[in-house]
């Protein structure tokens, strides 16, 4: 299946950022360009959020379901969905046995003629990984989600998110989708209450008028646990440090496990430039290895870079991996999201054994 380039696909819309303010977006920002997955007929693309852009319009998460009656629909016998095979594994292209760390959910619910089946979850440091099968009465080339989480009875914060999406059959109406969002003090030592909410759904065909959102309440309602994850996670102290202009960033530690490769550390914008970064390189045996960026906060906030399963092919046998930081200023007008191509920094090297 072909994949797209992400700033292919983000530059095919543009947007003036003087058109709202970032640090209080509007409802329609909010719902338009935060909690969104475009995807052409049988493409499978990597989308994520970054920047100053994903910390001032990403809400949260979730998937929800009740009717307008606040009866649940779950008719197992009457849906096709239920059938679908999907996982995290196969939306993120992972080779590793992920089984033992995965939660396996695969309960659908119904509403509103949308049909949603929440197939597996994981549970890692400041991440919760979903993977989902949405079916949609008409054909579809792009899903717009609104969707919050709530873990022990308490709404959680979500700064950023990658993830994939892909059609699964010929009629475009059945659509995978896998989303690792940041979710920040996630607790991975005990079993948690989680609570998972789609809150509308707006599904578009190209060249046809926009439907809008499709309001429902699609809940799904379980336990999960990361504590086996946590147990098989490497953590690699790093001090390394980049600077563009009125732009620093200081990477502190990496995580590594059987389903993350995680780079962690702070960012510093004075400045009123925006940028996107990433760190790209190889490793000792020179297959590529790119960690995109996944999430960032404001001035003096996290900022966390994730590895990318689809662009990298990083070794088993790989004893190191020397990555080169890269920045892309974003345009103040067009919105238009850059590919990083300027070196901000000296490479440097990360010993894996």
């Amino acid at each position: 299946m072909k994949k797209n380039n992400i700033y292919e696909l983000l530059n095919e819309t543009e947007f003036s950022i003087d058109d709202y303010t970032i640090e209080e977006p509007t409802d329609l920002e909010k719902n338009k360009w935060k909690k969104s997955f475009r995807q052409n007929r049988k493409k499978k693309f990597n989308m994520k959020k970054f920047g100053a852009i994903a910390a001032a319009l990403v809400l949260g998460l979730g998937l929800f379901s009740q009717t307008n009656t606040g009866q649940k629909a779950y008719a197992k016998a009457q849906s096709t969905i239920n059938g679908v095979v999907y996982s995290i594994s196969k939306g993120f292209n992972i080779d590793n046995d992920i089984e033992p760390y995965s939660n396996v959910i695969n309960q659908w619910v119904e509403d509103e003629g949308i049909e949603i089946k929440l197939t597996d979850v994981i549970i890692d440091k400041d991440e919760f990984i979903f993977s989902a099968v949405i079916k949609t009465p008409e054909p579809s080339d792009g899903i717009f989600l609104d969707y919050d989480v709530f873990i022990n009875g308490k709404k959680a914060h979500v700064p950023g998110a990658v993830g994939t999406s892909e059609l699964l059959d010929d009629t475009g109406k059945l659509t995978g989708l896998t989303y690792a969002s940041t979710v920040e003090n996630i607790d991975t030592s005990n079993a948690l209450d989680i609570k998972f909410a789609f809150k509308s759904i707006d599904y578009f065909s190209e060249g046809k008028k926009d439907r809008g959102p499709v309001y429902g309440d699609w809940t799904f309602a379980f336990h999960a646990s990361g504590e086996e994850l946590t147990k098989n996670t490497k953590v690699i102290p790093l001090d390394v440090s980049f600077q563009e202009e009125k732009l620093k960033i200081d990477l502190e530690e990496v995580r590594i496990n059987p389903v993350n490769k995680k780079i962690y550390g702070k960012i510093y914008n004075k400045g009123k430039k925006m940028w996107n970064t990433e760190l790209k390189g190889e490793d000792n045996l020179g297959n590529p290895v790119l960690f995109g960026l996944s999430s960032s906060e404001g001035d003096g906030g996290k900022i966390i870079y994730k590895y990318e399963e689809l662009s990298s092919k990083l070794s088993n046998e790989a004893t190191s991996i020397t990555l080169t930081p890269y920045v892309g200023e974003i345009p103040e007008k067009s919105g238009q999201m850059p590919k990083p191509s300027k070196v901000a920094g000296e490479p440097f090297t990360i010993n894996l054994k």
